[in-house]
């Protein structure tokens, strides 16, 4: 979803305000020592309701005008705060307790005082349900298929317009392709929470208490000085690139469980950069010195090498983690050139490149290699892919399924296209999800 910030709108006295204190500055009304009309407060921006994790404080704040000097004074449940006379209030840390309390704040100056309307807080204390099902990858497994063979709780009678629907909206600050994961009884400071983790293109990753849309972290995934990708001419992912492929969970990674995911972004010298994160499930932090920039080189003949260009692909398909390797794949920004297919591995445990291999080094300028579905496991040894392998005036779709063993960094294991009819294509549709 998009999130916009609207310009704050100022509004300017009238005329006839404003003229009284030209003449005085001029010399006019009761002379040049008379003071200007005070002005009583007046609330321009009221305090908003609070949703946090039990344990968290919160911050209501709010935006006032009138002559100045502006003085503050919040109230919980109608009694004043001490020490709460700033235009904003942050409390201590939340306890259970303090779920349904009520804050306003009362704004005064030497002309008359005025009290904001009240703010709910929300405290939420996490769930005590039985852990239920992880959705730590896209589409469920490692085969895509979307089912979920544990389900014990829905029925055909249960599923129904009037019990089954949404829940909430849930804000960011940016579109949402990638597909959200999720984890039962998460642990995070302190409380044990089902989690939603929702990845954006503006280069967000986002964790949300499913229970009550509290966010329990967020973090943003570009470097100092750097921004989102632009869309590079191209009209499929606009109107910017961050994350777009799904990432991958694994719980029993880390201290704590690790979220791999890879953004694009560019940094303040116009240079594009792919880089895959290794995120720690209840804080956000980088693990394992990441993030790493995304490279590769790869044989285009006797002598000739192919290099991976992060400006001129995109990695659409949903990462794959598979026996300890996390797979990327890489496709191009519409029929832009280069067309030539990548799948770039690492390892989970250590994010350094394991395995590279360039499906067309050597296209020619009319037909196109490219990724669209999400990689996923045939067996413990083959890797399905989707591969447009097309002549431009002839696109079709094909599956194609690579040895796993044969994506080798080595350039004496170099893979290359294999033919239609060999045994790295298959014949069955390619679905294109």
């Amino acid at each position: 979803m998009n999130c916009r910030i609207s310009p704050r709108l100022v509004l300017l006295p009238p005329l006839a305000l404003l003229l009284p204190l030209f003449l005085a500055a001029c010399g006019g009304g009761k002379g040049s020592g008379a003071a200007a009309t005070a002005v009583a407060p007046s609330i321009t921006a009221q305090p908003a309701d609070q949703v946090v994790v039990v344990g968290q404080p919160a911050t209501f704040t709010v935006t006032a005008a009138g002559t100045a000097p502006l003085m503050f004074q919040w109230q919980k449940g109608g009694a004043p705060i001490a020490g709460a006379t700033a235009s904003s209030y942050t409390t201590p840390a939340t306890a259970q307790t303090d779920d349904g309390s009520t804050f306003l704040v009362v704004v005064s100056n030497a002309v008359g005082s005025l009290s904001s309307s009240s703010a709910k807080l929300q405290v939420a204390s996490g769930t005590t349900m039985p852990r239920g099902t992880d959705v730590t990858t896209y589409k469920n497994d490692l085969s895509r298929s979307g089912q979920n063979l544990s389900e014990s709780a829905l029925t055909l009678t249960n599923v129904a317009s009037s019990t089954f629907g949404l829940l909430r909206t849930l804000p960011v600050d940016g579109r949402v392709d990638a597909q959200p994961l999720y984890l039962s009884q998460l642990s995070v400071g302190g409380g044990s929470f089902n989690t939603v983790f929702v990845a954006t293109e503006h280069d967000s990753v986002y964790a949300f208490d499913s229970d009550s849309g509290a966010v329990l972290w967020h973090v943003s995934l570009l470097g100092t000085g750097e921004t989102t990708s632009d869309a590079r001419g191209c009209n499929q992912v606009v109107p910017e690139i961050g994350v777009t492929s799904t990432p991958v969970i694994d719980r029993t990674a880390g201290a704590h469980g690790t979220l791999y995911v890879v953004a694009m972004s560019i940094d303040a010298q116009s240079n594009y950069h792919q880089r895959l994160h290794a995120l720690d499930i209840t804080t956000g932090a980088e693990l394992l010195n990441g993030p790493v920039d995304i490279s590769a080189a790869f044989p285009a003949g006797s002598t000739a090498t192919s290099s991976f260009d992060p400006r001129a692909y995109e990695e659409r398909a949903a990462l794959l983690l598979s026996n300890g390797t996390i797979y990327t794949s890489w496709t191009s920004h519409c029929d832009h050139t280069p067309y030539g297919g990548w799948i770039i591995a690492y390892a989970q445990s250590t994010l350094a490149r394991s395995a590279v291999l360039n499906v067309a080094p050597t296209v020619p300028a009319d037909l196109q290699f490219g990724w669209r579905a999400a990689a996923r496991r045939r067996t413990r040894a083959e890797i399905f892919i989707c591969s447009r392998r097309t002549a431009l005036s002839k696109r079709r779709w094909t599956p194609m399924v690579f040895p796993a063993a044969r994506i080798s960094a080595t350039p004496s294991s170099r893979f290359r296209v294999p033919a239609p009819g060999s045994r790295c294509w298959t014949t069955s549709p390619c679905s294109m999800k």
